[in-house]
């Protein structure tokens, strides 16, 4: 597995995590310890990789110049080799009770081969609270035993035990770390890859170092490192989230049937996370952010169709991500459209009909009165809320077709009848005696027909 195969063993090859490691070297080059340490953070931060490290460079004879540990020395061997007197590893999740850790702690203190003696405790929230107290008391002594505790749960370890610890919290690794790790790997290996399939897999893996190294292997199985073969492993469709997206505003049947092409390959709230993670990149996008290959060209339509609407829209996801319900996610893809696709569209239209009558300051008083008539001129339009716009704009349309068809008809009357005069009767070759006002009643009736 690359996870345990490309484990870091120094603080060289541990990416990110500055200031903990910083604060680790300090003591190192001090060569004074306290007696326990606490790493929390959540799943693949590098919790117990960082401990080992630091126990490793305790332990080491004759340290790299960034107080790694030289992993050459007899010291590094026994203990890369995982039989080094003055180590031991305990998994707190396989056994937690109090008398298991008290001969630990005991045998340790009449074993006297190394300068220090050192226990890292790993999932150490699993211990039991009798046993957790072992620590307080030995804490209390003074000894060459160094503690190390990892954890998950940092609620979960007494505040009593915590106060007693140097403490590290450790952040998750960002997207472009764990990327880096993985090209380092393809380079290593001789893998032919793409970025943005290595970019896929971090995103699906959470950004978690071992579980991103480990399918990683499992696709070098498949071939090329390819968005297609991502696809095979790890069954997220990003194209297809796309797609669906760019067909939401305009093509809500097929945005649809792409919907529940989806739900039958991937879980809804990864669906939900690959909607959040285009939007961002959508986002950065317009802000100048550069993305590379066919990803790009896809968010480069994703930016030209959602405009500003990317982000009321990423506000609305934000708060539904949670959910885990096909007729719910529908729901959903139903609002957006409706209430931020649909709107989003009219703006532009907007701009288009202002340009196409040439509205400016000068006219503000035709508007004003043509509001006061009922109608709404194209600067009240703009002035309406979001939501309110739709309407506007397809009465404004309406009443503009209004008055398109009024010019054809006294166009055609014109033709027909000759200039307006009182009492005029039709011309001869119409052979009807009917007056204007009727022929003009007919034309109406029949405009459709004869345009």
């Amino acid at each position: 597995m690359y996870g345990i195969e490309y484990r870091p063993v120094d603080f060289g090859t541990v990416l990110g995590l500055d200031d903990a490691k910083e604060i680790l070297q300090a003591y190192l080059r001090q060569d004074q310890y306290d007696p326990a340490y606490l790493f929390a953070g959540s799943h693949a931060t590098g919790k117990t990789t960082l401990g080992r490290i630091f126990a490793s460079s305790i332990l080491c004879e004759n340290r790299k110049e960034d107080m790694s540990p030289c992993n050459e020395c007899s010291s590094c061997k026994q203990f890369l080799q995982g039989n080094h007197p003055g180590y031991i590893e305990y998994d707190s999740a396989l056994s937690s009770n109090k008398e298991n850790v008290q001969r630990i702690v005991d045998s340790l203190q009449y074993e006297i081969v190394t300068r220090y003696k050192i226990i890292l405790f790993d999932e150490a929230h699993n211990l039991s609270k009798e046993a957790k107290e072992v620590f307080l008391k030995q804490l209390e002594k003074e000894s060459n035993i160094i503690l190390i505790f990892c954890t998950t749960e940092y609620d979960k370890m007494p505040e009593t035990l915590r106060s007693r610890c140097i403490q590290f919290q450790l952040h998750e690794p960002t997207e472009q770390n764990v990327c880096h790790k993985l090209e380092a790997i393809c380079k290593h290996k001789g893998f032919e890859y793409e970025s943005e399939a290595l970019t896929t897999i971090v995103r699906a893996t959470g950004r978690h170092y071992r579980d991103a190294e480990n399918r990683l292997r499992q696709i070098s199985f498949l071939g090329p490192i390819n968005q297609e073969n991502v696809k095979k492993a790890t069954s997220v469709y990003v194209e297809e989230v796309i797609a669906l997206l760019l067909n939401l505003s305009y093509d809500l049947s097929k945005a649809l049937q792409l919907a529940d092409f989806l739900v039958s390959k991937m879980n809804i709230k990864m669906i939900y996370n690959w909607i959040l993670c285009i939007l961002n990149d959508t986002i950065k996008r317009s802000s100048g952010v550069s993305f590379s290959g066919r990803y790009d060209e896809l968010l480069k339509m994703m930016q030209k169709q959602y405009s500003s609407a990317a982000y009321e829209i990423l506000d609305y996801v934000l708060s539904r991500s949670r959910l885990n319900d096909i007729t719910l996610f529908q729901s959903d893809l139903l609002i957006i459209h409706y209430k931020f696709l649909c709107d989003a569209l009219a703006p532009k239209e907007l701009k288009d009909l202002s340009k196409k009558e040439n509205l400016d300051e000068s006219k503000s008083d035709d508007s004003k009165n043509e509001s006061d008539q009922g109608g709404k001129s194209i600067k009240d339009i703009h002035a309406l809320p979001r939501g309110h716009r739709e309407d506007a704009v397809r009465e404004y349309r309406l009443s503009r077709r209004k008055e398109g068809t009024d010019d054809t008809l006294n166009e055609r009357v014109g033709e027909a009848w000759g200039p307006e005069e009182k009492g005029e009767k039709a011309p001869l070759i119409h052979r009807t005696e009917i007056s204007r006002k009727e022929f003009r009643k007919v034309l109406e009736g029949t405009l459709d027909d004869k345009t």
